[in-house]
């Protein structure tokens, strides 16, 4: 199972979620005993946010976590380029990236009220065919039928994934 993490929950960011921290771990401890078959996947949003953490050290147990986890292939898209002639010192040509893969499920996320980094990771891991998205952001899970409605991804808190992958397990749906 291809599970995006939320930045709320990579490396120490997961801490700060007490009621949710217990699941967290528990699941991870199943996922390295070799009992679940899950596949953590971050994109480079998140990479763009962890690198505005100020204190260092904790920048640097975020970005071990962020390199733990598999890298979405497509999380962004290019429109084009950017080309400025400098005569004689040449040209330089910058490329024109959208940090969405896909305008019209970004649009639609955010026109269900997200805010716009929310959408982004949320657009990649839809646009990449990830099973769930793994969050504590109450403002994402209340919107979680609405998602789950429109697209084929499940969003939970890591309590809901542990239940369901529990129950998975024993033979339940």
């Amino acid at each position: 199972m291809r599970v995006y993490l939320d930045n709320n929950l990579l490396g120490p960011n997961a801490e700060e979620h007490e009621a949710e921290t217990e699941a967290f771990h528990a699941i991870e401890a199943e996922w390295l005993a070799g009992r679940w078959r899950l596949e953590w996947m971050v994109s480079r949003r998140t990479a763009n946010e962890l690198e505005k953490t100020p204190d260092l050290a904790r920048r640097g147990a975020l970005r071990a976590a962020y390199d733990a986890a598999t890298l979405l292939d497509d999380d962004h898209t290019v429109e084009g380029f950017s080309n400025v002639d400098l005569g004689a010192l040449g040209s330089v040509t910058t490329p024109l990236v959208e940090d969405a893969p896909d305008k019209q499920i970004f649009a639609a996320l955010r026109g269900m009220g997200l805010h716009v980094m929310d959408a982004r990771h949320l657009t990649a891991a839809i646009h990449n065919r990830c099973e769930a998205f793994l969050t504590t952001d109450k403002k994402i899970l209340k919107r979680r039928a609405k998602i789950a409605a429109q697209y084929h991804i499940d969003v939970m808190a890591p309590s809901n994934l542990r239940t369901r992958l529990s129950l998975e397990r024993h033979g339940g749906t």
